[in-house]
């Protein structure tokens, strides 16, 4: 009988889990959509007709969607951290809201992003090219991870480059596991991933590869 209770307490504490990770991800999916679906439309598209007028609406999109997501989406996986399991759909669309602010600032990231992409495009065959240009497509996405993690946590005690040069072991498989789960979503076609858990778990091991554990008895606003 105590062992039954013990599987059942199990279960129940992986559900409740699971429903966060579920939660924050489905408000991330919620902003993104229009994201998502006009990658979909460009990549249904001949290329020469959408290149530059996509990229100028996608860099926008990154910039107003994204990027301030992806800062509500590790403000929430830090305020689960404190108080529990639990529905995080709002803490992700309330941090969203107070992420637009910084648009000058995702603007610039989005661009820099994007210009990679283009370039990447336009440099097919020359293997050397495109290796450069991973990595600095690799490094730009690990300040974007690092950027997130210290803005959603309302690190204002230390500078993106000091955290970077502090953490560069940690923020590379971070980064990492971004990619790869972006990637295994993308090029599997797991839909269902991208809709369930694929941000918010990335972001949830990033975390904890970070050291983002809160200080005891902290509790923060939901």
């Amino acid at each position: 009988m105590k062992k039954h209770s013990e599987t059942r307490q199990t279960l129940l504490a992986a559900g409740n889990w699971l429903w966060s990770l579920f939660t924050i991800n489905l408000a991330w999916f919620g902003i993104n959509f229009p994201v998502i679906l006009t990658l979909i439309l460009m990549f249904s598209m001949p290329n020469g007709r959408v290149m530059i007028p996509g990229a100028v609406v996608l860099v926008l999109m990154l910039s107003l969607f994204t990027l301030p997501s992806l800062v509500a989406v590790f403000r929430a996986v830090d305020q689960w951290q404190v108080n529990g399991d639990g529905n995080y759909a709002r803490v992700v669309l309330k941090g969203w809201r107070q992420a637009l602010p910084d648009f000058l600032v995702n603007l610039t990231l989005a661009t820099a992003l994007m210009i990679i992409v283009l370039l990447l495009k336009a440099s097919v065959g020359d293997i050397l090219v495109r290796s450069g240009l991973l990595v600095w497509f690799g490094a730009l996405l690990l300040v974007v991870v690092a950027r997130s993690y210290l803005v959603g946590l309302a690190r204002h005690d230390v500078t993106l480059g000091g955290f970077i040069i502090a953490n560069g072991g940690k923020l590379v498989l971070a980064t990492g596991v971004f990619i790869l789960l972006m990637g295994i979503n993308v090029f599997l076609k797991l839909a269902f991933m991208i809709l369930v858990a694929s941000v918010s778990l990335a972001a949830f091991i990033s975390y904890q590869l970070l050291n983002g554990a809160p200080v005891k008895n902290e509790v923060r606003e939901k």
